[in-house]
């Protein structure tokens, strides 16, 4: 087992993870995705096969243009540049939620922990702001609104007050940009599986095991940014929402059979450490919302 392997595996509690709670979860209702061995919960296939087969034609040559543009990468042909740091790049195969924000900011929050001046940087998805270098936090104060920076990078700020925060669609000169102005040890990089420009010490994978349906197929006709066989890139692979399926066995198999890798995952369960007033902006306890009436909705990716 690699070096980083073994670290990545003692260090599973700093982000709450418990093999055993997270295997003993409940079992959701679901159905097989065709020809894929795979499982998806709640979810039904609507589409019309008229509409499945062009869409599935289309995803041909986007995944030719994926694989050459990754063996440029890792053949040397495009350039793969380097900071001056550690970075720990935290990303995941789909498009959609699979839990990098909370993963982003355990890991912030565990570094500064440790004393070390930690730096994270972002694209800022959706974000107002068409500067190529922002500034959302110096680690003393938060500098920019949602709006501006995007409401990840915002959140990120929030709940990590000593971390630099910074946005930028290429994160190697953003992030020199930020060393330029501040003393950094080591960068978390939001997002950034597909970012092979960048050079990381540590690439985390994400895949949500509440939702295998997402590695069905390539965009258009499914979720996949790159195919499943990507994963092999990763140093360590991080199962999310683990608890809400009776066991990610059959997922796993189909991860193992695309990279050719017999890795054992960390297991992720998230859970809900307080509810945020509206209006006043304080803290309260979840247990506080016992019995009462809510509505809920979501504007994150997989609110499960």
């Amino acid at each position: 087992m690699p070096r980083a392997w073994r670290r990545l595996s003692g260090e599973a509690r700093m982000l709450n993870l418990s093999e055993r709670e997270a295997l003993g979860g409940y079992q959701e209702r679901s159905h097989a995705l065709p020809g894929t061995g795979l499982t998806a919960p709640g979810s039904s296939d609507q589409r019309s096969s008229f509409l499945r087969w062009p869409l599935r034609a289309l995803a041909w040559p986007y995944g030719l243009a994926v694989r050459a543009r990754t063996a440029l990468y890792e053949r040397g042909w495009l350039p793969r540049r380097r900071l001056p740091c550690r970075v720990v790049s935290v990303g995941n195969l789909t498009v959609g939620g699979t839990g990098k924000t909370p993963v982003v900011i355990s890991i912030a929050e565990w570094l500064l922990a440790r004393g070390k001046r930690v730096g994270v940087l972002s694209r800022g998805y959706r974000r107002r702001s068409r500067a190529p270098q922002l500034l959302v936090s110096d680690g003393r104060r938060i500098l920019e609104g949602p709006a501006e920076a995007g409401d990840e990078p915002h959140l990120i700020a929030w709940r990590c007050p000593g971390a630099v925060v910074a946005v930028g669609t290429d994160r190697y000169r953003l992030g020199r940009w930020v060393l330029e102005r501040f003393p950094i040890d080591c960068f978390v990089l939001d997002d950034g599986f597909q970012h092979l420009a960048l050079h990381r010490d540590v690439d985390l994978l994400l895949i949500d095991a509440s939702d295998p349906g997402g590695l069905e197929a390539l965009l258009p006709a499914g979720r996949l940014r790159e195919p499943l066989t990507a994963a092999a890139r990763a140093t360590a692979l991080l199962l999310t929402r683990a608890d809400v399926v009776a066991g990610p066995n059959t997922l796993l198999a189909s991860i193992r059979a695309a990279t050719g890798r017999d890795s054992r995952p960390i297991l992720i369960r998230f859970i809900p450490e307080a509810l945020v007033n509206m209006v006043t902006g304080m803290l309260e306890e979840v247990a506080s919302a016992a019995g009462r009436t809510a509505v809920a909705f979501s504007g994150i990716g997989n609110a499960a």
